[in-house]
């Protein structure tokens, strides 16, 4: 067996020639680091403490069989088992995706459920503490919503519609809903003009994911502002903690019910 150690990375080629490597900013790299530096382990003790499937399925509730992940013995999809992975490997908090499938499961449109996969693998959006997802959307200087310019979206409030009100049909890619985006999406769509906010999004309040637009948008029935956002790129962190008003009904905008015409589309100002 040899060994390669450095202050970036380990690596370990076994005699058969598969070869095991971790970066440093892994989860279990200190941890080998020590092993190999005190010489008091055997080859499967330093095998055992370098792989990734055993150190996810003693330290978290995520368990790896067959290359599979699994989560309270359902198979996850392969947008979570890899970005499961991803977040053992750069050292990152699982229990934060662990609360973002809970969530998930709360959501009982199945389309939903696969769309949103798709809609965090189009760029990478953080994943909050609690298990809820940050997107971003396009309002007027106001923060009045650019089609309607009547939904208020100031900072640190909630903004809230009945989910009855919101099209969850996919194949319709214009409707009625409150609309955030990816980076992309809503750079594009607001040409400039305007502002960009950041906001919360629980997965169960995900009503609907259009195909038309490469799942770049989606309409939910409530999300939290959280900021605007100023930066000329998007968010690069992974994982981030977002503090939320525990009285919903003190935080809600005191939004106007829009008017709509006789198709049930909104009416703009």
């Amino acid at each position: 067996m040899i060994i390669m150690s450095t202050e970036k990375f380990i690596q370990v080629v076994q005699d058969d020639g598969q070869t095991y490597k971790i970066m440093s900013n892994a989860t279990n790299f200190k941890t080998v680091k020590k092993m190999i530096q005190s010489t008091k382990y055997t080859e499967k003790e330093l095998l055992a403490a370098i792989s990734i499937k055993e150190n996810i399925n003693r330290s978290s509730n995520f368990k790896i069989k067959n290359n599979d992940v699994f989560y309270e013995n359902v198979k996850l999809p392969e947008y979570m088992s890899n970005r499961i992975i991803a977040f053992f490997e750069n050292g990152l908090d699982l229990s934060y995706l662990e609360n973002f499938w809970k969530r998930l499961q709360k959501n009982s449109i199945k389309n939903n459920v696969e769309n949103l996969y798709k809609f965090l693998c189009a760029q990478g959006h953080a994943i909050t503490q609690d298990g809820c997802f940050l997107a971003y959307k396009a309002v007027n200087d106001d923060f009045k919503d650019k089609y309607t310019g009547k939904i208020l979206n100031l900072p640190n409030t909630w903004v809230y519609m009945p989910p009855s009100e919101v099209n969850d049909d996919p194949t319709v890619g214009c409707s009625y809903g409150l609309h955030v985006g990816n980076w992309d999406y809503v750079q594009q769509y607001s040409q400039g003009h305007g502002k960009i906010i950041l906001v919360r999004v629980a997965p169960e309040d995900v009503i609907c994911i259009p195909e038309d637009y490469s799942f770049q948008k989606m309409r939910t029935c409530k999300y939290f502002v959280i900021e605007e956002y100023k930066n000329s790129y998007p968010l690069e962190s992974e994982m981030v903690k977002v503090k939320v008003p525990t009285n919903f009904s003190q935080s809600l905008n005191k939004n106007k019910k829009p008017a709509r015409d006789s198709k049930g589309r909104f009416i703009k100002s």
